[in-house]
């Protein structure tokens, strides 16, 4: 759960409410900025006089908060508003295959029940009673035992409604099964699932989409992107039929790429492109090799930000080259129409050790184009890390660099680096045609060979964060 209550804005609630005998209406938006602050200090002592029963009743209430008092599942709890409404997919008969299996669905209520949401503080999120929690869907699917429920979630007097999708092998015990994903109540309930998804390893059943939705809707599936030979892409739309009401699935034991569905026209998520993308590293073109290990690892990245399949393109590693600390590297996925999926990387260091890697600063798709034409410009980022409390590892904020990488057509020996008014404000010789460069005012870049003539001039793509589109939807 991510709601976070300060107990000090309850323990001066309390004193108030205990001066004057009544206890005041919660003010949510305090509540949920404030329940983070908690898990730090969760058992701040409450200032304050009893002044009466209610008053009495309102100090039980910061025991209760504080994890110092149990708090009985029969008692009334504050019920977050954004949460606090039952979707249209409660007090339907249960769907799936273990519908009508009265015990698996007895024991498995029990065993959500009785599950406990720990958080770092020492309190815990947990159903109230095996009666509160309602089962929208048991069953087998492609190899795979899945189960949705709706029910309300406790933390002491806090009370959050949430939908929990349940995972575990075909055939699972109520005890086999794993949580996998939660979420606020919704009229659609809808999860992809999949070899080593929330459970298991990467050889148990085939990967899909299971859409619930409480009467008879539109749900679609959309494929994989398809590159054209300009660059532009698009993704196959086929209707899914309910395998019973209420009920979508599509499944694939095979690699498919990226695919996700759509419901009455609103597409739900993105699914994940090949989840272990596994591919030889190929030879870098031109200029330095990088390790294979961060090869691998960026191409397998560079599949899944494609929405492409392992088998749906070829890998090429472009070039690769410049100092230490801001080597960069350029691979690309070439699809079957001849379009580039291209990548651009820099090598960084992770924080534990010293072993490289390759940070994705840019992804785009370009038309179909000869290798050795190409021309790429951009700038890369950089990664600030802060060491967190201990026990919780350590965190990093992204930021643009004044580093930017150029990489130009074979014949290109150096590139002028330009300012957004077409002035020279540096040129720069190339190493196998591409070099990193500080210039963190270029907006264009211009290659020459050596004669001094002009092969290509392209635009300095600027760093963005990876919130942007994906490659099938205009890069990022």
């Amino acid at each position: 759960m991510s709601t976070h209550l300060d107990e000090r804005e309850v323990a001066a609630r309390l004193a108030e409410g205990a001066d004057a005998l009544f206890v005041p209406q919660p003010r949510w938006e305090e509540v949920r900025r404030g329940m983070q602050r908690v898990r730090r200090r969760r058992r701040a002592k409450v200032a304050g006089a009893v002044a009466g029963a209610m008053a009495s009743v309102v100090l039980l209430g910061a025991g209760v908060q504080t994890s110092v008092l149990p708090y009985p599942s029969w008692a009334p709890a504050a019920v977050l508003p954004a949460s606090g409404s039952t979707s249209a997919l409660t007090g339907q008969p249960t769907k799936g295959s273990l519908a009508q299996d009265t015990q698996w669905l007895s024991e498995f209520r029990e065993y959500v029940a009785s599950g406990r949401e720990d958080e770092s503080g020492g309190e815990s999120w947990q159903v109230p009673s095996a009666d509160d929690v309602d089962v929208i869907f048991a069953g087998d699917v492609a190899g795979h035992r899945l189960a949705a429920i709706e029910a309300p979630y406790r933390w002491g007097l806090i009370e959050d409604r949430q939908q929990v999708w349940f995972m575990g092998p075909e055939g699972a015990s109520p005890a086999e099964m794993v949580k996998n994903q939660n979420g606020q109540p919704s009229d659609t309930m809808a999860t992809q699932f999949g070899a080593g998804m929330g459970y298991g390893d990467a050889d148990q059943g085939e990967t899909g989409w299971l859409v619930l939705t409480p009467d008879e809707r539109p749900v679609s599936l959309i494929g994989p992107p398809e590159y054209a030979a300009d660059g532009t892409s698009s993704r196959a739309e086929t209707p899914l039929t309910a395998t019973e009401p209420g009920v979508y699935v599509w499944s694939s034991a095979e690699d498919t790429g990226m695919v996700s569905v759509r419901v009455d026209g609103n597409e739900l998520y993105y699914g994940g492109g090949g989840f272990s993308v596994s591919t030889d590293v190929p030879t870098t073109l031109r200029g330095v090799a990088l390790s294979e290990d961060a090869v691998a690892s960026a191409l397998a990245m560079l599949y899944n930000d494609a929405g492409l399949a392992g088998d749906g393109a070829d890998p090429l590693a472009l070039w690769g080259g410049g100092p230490q600390g801001s080597r960069a590297a350029v691979l690309a996925l070439r699809t079957p129409s001849g379009a580039l999926v291209v990548g651009a990387y820099h090598e960084d260091g992770q924080v534990e050790d010293s072993r490289s890697w390759l940070a994705t600063d840019h992804i785009t798709v370009l038309p179909a184009t000869e290798l050795d034409q190409l021309a790429l410009a951009w700038q890369q980022h950089r990664m600030t890390w802060t060491q967190a409390a201990a026990g919780e590892g350590v965190s990093g904020s992204a930021s643009a660099a004044s580093t930017v990488t150029v990489v130009g057509p074979v014949r290109s020996t150096s590139a002028q680096l330009l300012d957004a008014d077409g002035a020279v404000l540096a040129t720069t010789g190339l190493e196998d045609g591409g070099a990193v460069v500080e210039a963190p005012d270029a907006r264009s870049v211009r290659f020459l060979d050596d004669s001094g003539a002009v092969l290509a001039e392209t635009e300095v793509r600027p760093w963005t964060d990876m919130a942007s589109a994906p490659p099938w939807e205009g890069g990022r």
